[in-house]
């Protein structure tokens, strides 16, 4: 449908530039006759008697007659700026604004004989496309180009107009000092002649308050729009209807529901009365606002629905997300929390909701709202505080603005009656300073002179003393830089001492820990066919261990990754492997090894309620029995792959950690899995610290996550073990690059 309406559209633009050639080659043809000029003339009026009643399609009509006749180039170009207004009004901006383009690019090639009313019409028409798809920058080069020709052309009720759009895109784009300068200028002028420009003073006031809306000043916003009832009867029905807009907005803000329903009601009137397609469907956004905050859930839902027809027609992203937190609010309203939590994840993360600040803090809101009603009150709270702090930072932003434009305007009242009073006090001192002129400059001479003989006679007793003030500051700083570079040194020497010692005792930690680990050769007297340990620490001595021994016939592995690195998870690595090797049970299964550790580490790190820690450990344990290769498993929080060919097997895990004491986890028990191996099946257990790595993009570094090595794990499974540890690292140096690593990286893998 989008593709016929090109078509069409262009085929019309296709027109209009053919009838253009066509009176260009007929310019030199002679003047039509009377009866012809009275024709073109009853069209004229006629199209101009459609275009008041708003039957665009009418006037369209006649004006594409007067175009099949013969006239001269300037009644052609007045004819196409009509034609535009009138595809403008059907909101058919894309063929209005190619042909306002062609009366803009002739009169533009006129030079200084071109600025006529045409050519501003059609600049402005130029600006309101722009400002209608969103790019305001090109808008607001358009608005100053028609009110740089309203100035000269002398027409200012289209001046005030133009001050106002432009006050209007400056709010757009956040320069919001300039923006009321603009309104300000406008309602100077309004001021100068309130019955002749009473509806264009009613426009810069609804701009003035959306300024002052914007800048959370509402009881100044509500002040400017208390009009009386005479000055709104005047008012044309598109320009009340902005106003009844605002009021109704400011009503159910205010929580004023029987006002807010007294002017939805009115703007209904009014927006059926004028019957544009962009007049509804902002009517349309306004009541679905309004049914959301009544509560009003199936009115609203209707009014969605019907917004959602325009979509294809507007394809604007902004628009769209608008809609989608309409809908997630009459979700929450209805009780349907799980469309809502999707569409907040779905559009968590829109460029155009981001870049709005007000976007930002109602999906923040309604994430609160979401997840109190789910019961989810931490993920709530989170979400408060953050509406909070973004609010709090949106206040103070909005205070800063609107104090610095009233410094500025004071600034320049100040400035004003400074001005004035220099100018009073001048000609009242005139007579005097003209008296006293001659002494003044007597007194001035003598002055100059005597100054330059004292700083003759001065010079050179100065310049020597400065000399020695010189060499005395010199001999000074010498003496100083002697002395901080000795210090700096000494304390240099002192602080390399202490670096030596704490890595002397962070190289010797790393040999206990080292002695305290298994051998891995020692894996090689086990039947097993093929493996390889891929341990690299961020720091020397990791929080990552491994853990393997024989009892009977089962052989226990463990791969294990301690909170934190460095240091502190060294220590609970040291201390998880005495316990896990403490336990002297001729066969104990991986369930009850975990759940024996488990007990273990909460007696040992919670026992002293004043210095207790959270320090977790996540876990995978298998035992296989080397006789039958029954392999029987348990994981906290640690997938286990296997691959028995091209197949990949993930082994259940349970979601808790080792030492966890909260009581949420506690719940879940610790399980036990058993699977039958077979041979050439290959086993991988791994720690967290790969899937966090950073790399990838420099300029913008991501995790290799679990999807990338799960594909690695695909490439490489059926190589032997040495090639696969050797792919690992060459493709996790390739992807870390020139980034630090993240945390320590453990990676185990068994063939049978």
């Amino acid at each position: 449908m989008n593709g016929r309406l090109n078509i069409r559209l262009a085929f019309r633009a296709l027109l209009v530039v053919a009838a253009f050639v066509a009176v260009a080659c007929c310019q030199d043809r002679p003047s039509r006759s009377k009866r012809a000029e009275r024709t073109v003339d009853e069209y004229l009026r006629t199209a101009d008697a459609f275009y008041a009643r708003n039957e665009n399609d009418s006037a369209l009509k006649y004006l594409n007659k007067v175009l099949d006749m013969s006239f001269d180039s300037t009644l052609y170009y007045s004819v196409l700026v009509k034609m535009s207004w009138a595809y403008l009004q059907k909101d058919e901006r894309q063929m209005a604004e190619v042909i306002a383009k062609c009366v803009y690019n002739h009169y533009n090639g006129l030079g200084t004989e071109g600025r006529c009313a045409d050519y501003m019409r059609s600049i402005r028409i130029l600006a309101v496309c722009q400002r209608a798809s969103g790019d305001h920058k090109s808008s607001l080069h358009y608005m100053l180009q028609v009110k740089q020709l309203c100035h000269e052309l002398g027409d200012t009720s289209l001046y005030i107009l133009c001050c106002c759009n432009i006050g209007n895109t400056e709010r757009f784009l956040r320069n919001i000092t300039s923006s009321v300068d603009y309104y300000n200028l406008a309602l100077k002028l309004c001021d100068s002649d309130l019955k002749k420009y009473g509806n264009q003073k009613v426009e810069a006031l609804l701009g003035l308050s959306n300024v002052y809306d914007d800048l959370s000043d509402t009881l100044t916003a509500s002040q400017l729009l208390k009009l009386d009832k005479h000055v709104l009867d005047r008012l044309p029905d598109k320009v009340k209807y902005r106003y009844y807009i605002k009021k109704m907005r400011m009503a159910f803000n205010a929580k004023n529901f029987g006002q807010a329903e007294k002017y939805h009601g009115i703007t209904r009137q009014l927006c059926d009365k004028i019957g544009t397609l962009s007049y509804r469907q902002n009517f349309i956004d306004n009541s679905c606002e309004y049914y959301i905050a009544r509560c009003y859930y199936d009115s609203a839902q209707m009014c969605l629905e019907e917004r959602k027809k325009y979509l294809n027609a507007e394809k604007n992203e902004g628009v769209l997300d608008n809609i989608t937190i309409r809908q997630v609010e009459i979700d929450l309203g209805t009780g349907n929390y799980d469309r809502a939590e999707y569409l907040l994840i779905k559009h968590r993360y829109s460029d155009n909701l981001m870049q709005n600040t007000k976007g930002v803090i109602r999906l923040a809101a309604l994430s609160e709202r979401l997840y109190a009603a789910k019961g989810d009150y931490r993920r709530a709270y989170n979400a408060n505080q953050y509406c909070r702090k973004i609010i709090d930072s949106i206040a103070l932003e909005s205070q800063s603005k609107l104090l610095m434009s009233r410094q500025m305007r004071y600034k320049r009242e100040l400035s004003v009656l400074n001005n004035q009073l220099q100018i009073e006090r001048g000609r009242r001192h005139l007579d005097r300073m003209l008296r006293q002129q001659i002494a003044f400059i007597i007194l001035i001479v003598s002055i100059i002179l005597a100054f330059l003989s004292w700083m003759l006679r001065r010079r050179n007793k100065m310049a020597h003393e400065r000399e020695m003030m010189m060499v005395r500051q010199s001999k000074l700083l010498e003496s100083e830089v002697v002395r901080q570079t000795t210090i700096l040194n000494s304390q240099s020497d002192e602080i390399n001492r202490q670096n030596a010692k704490i890595l002397n005792n962070i190289n010797y930690a790393e040999c206990i820990q080292r002695s305290i680990l298994p051998d891995i050769d020692h894996l090689q007297a086990f039947p097993i066919s093929d493996f390889f340990v891929y341990f690299k620490p961020q720091s020397i001595v990791s929080g990552d261990f491994y853990w393997f021994m024989r009892k009977g016939d089962d052989l226990y592995i463990c791969c294990a990754d301690c909170t934190g690195h460095g240091v502190p998870g060294a220590f609970l690595s040291m201390m998880c492997c005495t316990i896990l090797t403490n336990i002297t049970e001729e066969s104990v299964s991986p369930v009850r090894l975990v759940e024996e550790l488990d007990v273990h580490l909460r007696t040992m790190l919670h026992s002293n309620v004043e210095f207790s820690m959270v320090d977790t450990i996540d876990m995978a344990v298998i035992a296989i029995n080397c006789q039958t290769f029954e392999m029987r498993s348990c994981s906290a929080r640690r997938p286990i792959f296997v691959y028995r060919g091209t197949e990949c097997i993930e082994l259940p895990m349970v979601r808790r950690s080792i030492g966890d004491s909260e009581p949420e986890f506690m719940k879940r028990d610790f399980k036990e899995h058993k699977f039958s191996l077979q041979a050439d099946d290959s086993i991988y257990m791994f720690s967290d610290g790969i899937t966090d790595q950073f790399g990838g993009n420099s300029a913008r570094p991501e995790k290799f996550k679990l999807k990338r090595l799960c594909q690695l794990f695909d490439d490489i499974h059926g190589m032997p073990m040495s090639s696969q540890k050797d792919m690992l690292d060459q493709r996790l140096q390739l992807w870390q690059g020139s980034e630090e690593q993240t945390d320590d990286i453990l990676v185990i893998a068994i063939r049978i």
